[in-house]
């Protein structure tokens, strides 16, 4: 054999280097995100949500340390029973009717707040003068939102400032709104509820929506404009690119806006329902606490998996 034909035998032989296609490179890059959440998942949160779960089976009573007694009966040896979950469903006349309120409010502030956000972004992301400063304004409220500070200006700002004007704080308030469309009767009582809810917490959920509007935002400004472009030579309409081109592109963000509105309504410290299982646990009911919340999260949960299976059918990844 000669030697040209040795070397091509050799160059034939040798393997190509291994490369990743573009769909390993981004699940790699969304584990290396998605690792510091694990972690702290792992060390803080897991052995908390277990000693939870086995307090809702007992009735916890801290006396000289943590004694765990039947949930049923204080006789005999601790068992885990069900006596917690039971009287939730059975013989609790708030826990129940208060996550119900708590679940209508969420429904209502996530539509409301994914709504507004979106067409805030929109706005954000045209050309104007002010533009960077108008973005400051809509994320200020994430950086300074914290419990206290929240709690400041709502009692403070809004309570003190409208107490001069009581047409102003009427309206605010939804009272003369309820009582208008309780006249009308044209809704469902506990639509109307939820509806006056919702519009009683506008300051809250213009001061919830910073993260949804960046979010949309960025998503916004991820879109190619080769697509508006080719949208305009076809004679479609400002409308017609937003619902055919704007809409399906952020739809994968839409879905996690919901998510994130949900999973944040849900938890919000001036909740009633959190307060309620709060109180219960400082009113020396650890065990029964521990099983309200367990109940509220598997709730939690139930909605966020109906809505994931709804949303899901509906999204548009542009790499399909």
């Amino acid at each position: 054999m000669s030697e040209l034909a040795t070397k091509a035998v050799r160059v034939k032989n040798v393997k190509p280097p291994k490369t990743l296609n573009e769909t390993k490179r981004r699940a790699r890059a969304g584990w290396l995100f998605i690792t510091p959440f694990i972690i702290g998942f792992a060390l803080f949160f897991i052995q908390p949500m277990i000693t939870s779960f086995i307090y809702s089976l007992y009735d916890v009573r801290i006396q000289n340390g943590i004694n765990l007694l039947n949930a049923v009966n204080e006789f005999e040896a601790a068992v885990p029973t069900l006596g917690n979950y039971i009287r939730i469903f059975t013989s609790d006349p708030n826990f129940l009717p208060q996550l119900g309120t708590t679940t209508q409010t969420m429904l209502m502030q996530t539509l409301v707040i994914t709504i507004f956000a979106l067409f805030v972004a929109v706005v954000l992301n045209q050309k104007f003068k002010g533009r960077v400063l108008a973005r400051s304004v809509f994320f200020l409220p994430v950086i300074i939102t914290s419990g206290i500070i929240i709690a400041i200006l709502k009692d403070d700002v809004l309570g003190n400032s409208m107490q001069g004007a009581a047409s102003n704080q009427y309206v605010f308030q939804g009272s003369g709104l309820s009582d208008m469309l309780y006249s009308l009767n044209f809704m469902p009582p506990a639509f109307i509820d939820g509806f006056i809810n919702t519009v009683s917490q506008i300051f809250d959920m213009i001061w919830k929506s910073g993260v949804q509007i960046l979010l949309f935002l960025a998503a916004l400004q991820s879109i190619g404009p080769q697509l508006y472009e080719a949208a305009r030579v076809e004679g479609a309409t400002g409308w017609e690119s937003f619902w055919k081109i704007t809409f399906p592109m952020i739809s994968p963000i839409i879905m996690v806006n919901v998510f994130y509105t949900i999973i944040d309504s849900y938890t919000d410290y001036s909740d009633k329902l959190m307060k309620m299982i709060f109180d219960t646990a400082f009113a020396q009911q650890y065990g029964y606490s521990s099983a309200m919340a367990w109940v509220f999260f598997a709730v939690a949960l139930l909605i966020i998996g109906v809505i994931n299976f709804a949303l899901s059918r509906m999204v548009f990844y542009q790499s399909e």
